[in-house]
């Protein structure tokens, strides 16, 4: 399990070089050739030497206990100030720590707050004696670039969130620091098992040779695909909630053939695609996966690794696909439309069908606005035959475009992650007062606050939990809101008058179908869980040297073969010549270093 480093000198200098050209891409070419995607749980000796199947053991009991949506009797009113007061094992004198911080949403400070001293920042020295200093701030869009610059520089702050591949550079180089000890020792129960949540590939995706060298930021894993459907407008012709593939492409043929709000409107096509870069498609995924079919991942067949999009489910779906673009059921300019003009066909009533991923997509709310009679349900993955649809996810599902704490070799308290990760936790997750969230996640008119911590991970069932938690708290006469967390509170409150009758905006309603309505994304994530019907990747290390060398024109042949054969400028057949053009350029070898590392995880 993890990445394996071959053995011989490496020179930090030669390293430190070579990596100051590194562009926005990621590693310089020289270096790419060299890393090693390998790996095995064997350990070259040190600190963390001989981790065992022990390690990365789910704990069961504490994951249950994330799912606690009551707050103790003592904490109901807890100020903020009761939530920063001092921790008896904070440090004392407090101790200094530097990281960089990327961005993406903008927050309205508070008067005199910024993103170096904020309610966070203040907290992690009360609680914790943290002294935490920014070294700067990047937009989230700069955020690769300038890390890489930081890393060829040599110039690090004391801890920061990595790439993958930038988490190999600094493993090569010895610049950071092994926390498998520190993560035995110090990981509180919840940090463990929210780590954990979703399975121990994240955690050991940041071993090397026995060496956990860096704590993973564990992303949501209830992001898998799902329909999205009118229910209005199956009602208005008569038909039945479809249950099979075959069923959604019928109910997608009336909605384009017939009339199905009664207005008449132009232009009406039943299933929604959309681009994802340029010559890609998105939405899609859960039309694949009906397929058996799992375009983008590494599955295993016949007992090895093999890409999912040149396998022969592909080509029957494609060839599916082609007859309904010609029938008209896809939008014409597939493959080129914005996402923006798919999300105004949803919300304006031109398409009927929607993929969606677990939260209502964007337009919903304009929908109900406009169409107060509209109705939206979302329903599971559907297959083509008898045998279950599974889904496919990717992993290690860690933050994309970074994913991995690290901390800088030397520095003396690596410790003091850990315990600003249990404040995040504790914070976020388990927030016992209206005080508490108002001041650290939101004050109801700035809903940013949250990301202004100074590190995180995330809950990989988090929203399918709270479901659970609002669902329990709908169905009960008279529940006892006052015992529940500020978040479900909230959305109870969200929901319930849709349920009773009452006047509700667009905005209300979009929660309502993406996460607590009966009929809703996170019912269908809840599925998904309860009868494991993932598909995941099967692949999750550095990208090996094949990769990172062609991949990017492989990809684009893919995108483009795939868009020529559904709009049927090319024959389904030409999916066969593309098969072979992809191991020619590059696939089979690529096939051969997959299955070579997965190899060295047994």
């Amino acid at each position: 399990m993890g990445q394996h480093i071959a053995s011989g000198s490496f020179d930090r200098r030669m390293f430190l070089r070579g990596a100051a050209f590194v562009g926005a891409a990621g590693l310089a070419p020289w270096l790419i050739s060299a890393c090693s995607n390998g790996g095995g749980s064997g350990s070259d000796g040190g600190a963390g030497e001989g981790l065992g199947s022990e390690f990365f053991e789910v704990p069961a009991d504490q994951v249950a206990n994330l799912s606690e949506d009551m707050i103790p009797a003592d904490q109901q009113q807890m100020t903020v100030e009761q939530w920063m007061a001092k921790a008896d094992d904070a440090f004392d004198p407090p101790i200094d720590i530097s990281t960089i911080t990327r961005t993406s949403t903008p927050v309205k400070f508070p008067d005199g707050d910024s993103i170096e001293d904020n309610i966070w920042t203040r907290a992690y020295e009360s609680k914790h004696g943290i002294k935490v200093t920014t070294q700067f701030a990047v937009d989230q869009s700069q955020w690769e670039q300038r890390v890489n610059l930081m890393i060829g520089s040599g110039d690090l702050p004391d801890f920061f969130e990595a790439t993958q591949a930038q988490l190999d550079q600094l493993v090569r180089a010895d610049l950071v620091e092994d926390l498998a000890d520190v993560f035995r020792e110090h990981a509180s129960d919840k940090v463990r098992a929210t780590i954990l949540e979703g399975g121990p590939i994240p955690l050991q995706s940041a071993v090397y040779d026995g060496k956990l060298m860096a704590l993973p930021f564990t992303e949501q894993k209830e992001q898998a695909p799902l329909w999205f459907i009118r229910k209005d407008w199956l009602d208005n012709l008569g038909l039945d909630v479809p249950e099979t593939l075959d069923d959604l492409i019928a109910v997608a043929e009336a909605f384009t053939t017939q009339d199905p709000d009664g207005q008449g409107t132009p232009g009406r096509y039943g299933i929604a695609v959309a681009p994802q870069g340029p010559r890609d498609l998105a939405y899609l995924e859960a039309f694949w996966n009906g397929y058996h079919a799992y375009r983008g991942i590494w599955i295993e067949k016949d007992g090895e690794l093999a890409y999912g999009s040149i396998q022969p489910e592909m080509k029957a779906a494609l060839g599916r696909l082609q007859e309904m673009y010609q029938a008209g059921l896809l939008h014409p300019e597939l493959g080129t439309i914005t996402e923006e003009t798919l999300f105004e066909d949803w919300g304006t009533g031109r398409v009927g069908i929607l993929q969606g991923r677990g939260s209502a997509t964007s337009g919903t709310d304009v929908l109900k606005d406009s169409y107060p009679d509209a109705e939206v349900i979302a329903i599971p993955c559907l297959s083509i035959d008898g045998d279950v649809a599974r889904v496919q996810v990717n992993q290690p599902n860690v933050r994309s475009g970074g994913g991995y704490w690290v901390v800088r070799k030397g520095y003396e308290h690596p410790e003091a992650l850990l315990k600003m990760l249990d404040f995040f936790i504790e914070t976020f997750y388990f927030t016992p007062s209206d005080e508490v969230q108002t001041a650290f996640i939101s004050d109801g008119v700035e809903p940013n606050f949250w990301t202004l911590n100074k590190i995180a991970t995330y809950r990989a069932y988090k929203n399918t939990d709270a479901y659970l938690t609002v669902t329990k708290l709908l169905d009960e006469p008279n529940p006892d809101l006052a015992s529940y967390r500020p978040e479900p509170r909230f959305w109870y409150g969200q929901i319930k008058p849709i349920l009773d009758g009452q006047p509700f905006t667009g905005v209300q309603y979009r929660g309502y179908v993406g996460y607590y309505g009966p009929n809703c994304g996170r019912a269908v994530q809840d599925l998904y869980r309860t009868e494991d019907r993932y598909m995941s990747n099967e692949f999750y290390g550095v990208p090996t040297r094949t990769m990172s060398q062609r991949k990017s024109s492989m990809d684009s042949l893919e995108a483009e073969t795939l868009v020529k054969i559904i709009q049927g400028t090319s024959s389904v057949d030409d999916f066969d010549a593309f098969v072979e053009e992809w191991k020619s350029i590059g696939g089979d070898q690529v096939t051969d270093e997959v299955n070579e590392w997965r190899a060295q995880q047994a």
